[in-house]
Parts: structure tokens; sequence; C-alpha cells
């Protein structure tokens, strides 16, 4: 498979988690980023998308709580509709 290069600009708190991903994980920056793009293309493209992130990662907790308690009464909502039909 051929691959091409990338080029993007991301503020440093996105490159220093990108990193420390790609340290942990023992792999380069460059497959740290082909994974990260392809998962995030994965995420948009489909709908698991329940949480809205900022792309700098600095989503605010009540963001990210409210989408729960939303996507949490979507499923119960979903599942009594299901045993009352």
């Amino acid at each position: 498979m051929s691959k091409n290069t990338l080029s993007a600009k991301v503020g440093d708190r996105t490159l220093e988690r990108l990193e420390d991903y790609a340290n942990e994980e023992g792999i380069s920056k460059s497959e740290a980023t082909d994974r990260m793009v392809k998962q995030g293309l994965d995420v948009e493209e489909s709908d698991m998308r329940l949480v809205p992130v900022r792309a700098d990662g600095s989503g605010a907790v009540e963001d990210v709580q409210e989408a729960a308690s939303k996507a949490k009464d979507e499923i119960t909502t979903t599942q009594a509709e299901r045993l009352n039909s």
C-alpha cells in the first residue's frame, strides 16, 4: 500500500497528546497520526458521535455530561419503545 505525506498544523496540547500516544504505543508520530486520522474519519462517518469534542480535545465537562445524559435518555426511550411494541 502506498502512503502519502500529510502536513498539518496542530496546537501545542494536541501535539503533546499525539507524542504521548506514540510513545505509549511504541510507534512513530507518523503512524500515530495515521491511526488517529483513520479513527476520526470512522467516527465522523458513523453514528458513533454521541459526545461533542472540540478539535483540540478541550471539550467542557458540562458539554460531555449533558451529551452523555441525553444519549442515555435516548437509549432508555428506545428500549422502552421496543418493550412496548
